[in-house]
């Protein structure tokens, strides 16, 4: 997708938005006074590969857009929710997540970006320069980003999770096994049989 492009008029870091997402709101057709909301659900199963993880979706994901104008910038509330389901850092059992994320985007003319206030400076990882109003405001990158930026780069299935044996493998959670330093780092394993000098 190109990102000069009226579909997609801003740059953004997220290159794997599926192709099939197309929200869209029409800023032009709002009225200064207005407010608006518009509800996607994406059929799941959705998959997202981050941080080294698989992340699945099996439902899919809803995105709640919330607009308005706010003086010369168009302000968008983005909400993003899915149950999701992704491998424990230590057992490698699929463990459920719940995403709940809630973004603040502000949309806003080149002309008028020099004129920030504050406020608005303090959101300037959420803010978008355009060269024109589209007639069509994409918010599918937004929607992506909003959903990555939520996604933990560790999950555990419980805190006290036991992991993995590192000689035969066994979930220690479920099972015993009787392997020589199983509870040890396997990067010392070699040692324990090596006899030890006492000069």
């Amino acid at each position: 997708m190109n990102p000069s492009s009226e579909d997609s008029p801003h740059n953004v870091l997220w290159k794997d938005v599926p192709a099939s997402w197309n929200f869209f709101v029409s800023p032009l057709k709002v009225g200064r006074s207005e407010a608006g909301e518009q509800r996607w659900c994406v059929e799941g199963p959705l998959g997202v590969d981050h941080w080294g993880l698989e992340f699945s979706f099996p439902s899919g994901i809803c995105v709640n857009a919330r607009y308005r104008w706010e003086k010369e910038s168009f302000e968008v509330t983005l909400q993003v929710e899915g149950d999701g389901i992704a491998p424990c850092a230590r057992c490698l059992s699929p463990t459920p997540l719940a995403i709940r994320s809630n973004f603040v985007y502000f949309f806003l003319l080149r002309h008028g970006a020099g004129e920030l206030s504050e406020e608005d400076a303090e959101t300037e990882e959420h803010l978008v320069v355009l060269d024109r109003w589209p007639e069509k405001l994409q918010l599918s990158l937004c929607a992506w980003e909003s959903l990555v930026a939520e996604l933990p780069s560790r999950v555990l299935c419980n805190e006290n999770c036991l992991g993995l044996c590192p000689s035969c493998g066994a979930n220690r959670n479920q099972e015993t096994c009787s392997c020589r330093g199983a509870s040890g780092d396997p990067r010392f394993l070699k040692l324990v049989d090596r006899p030890i000098d006492r000069g």
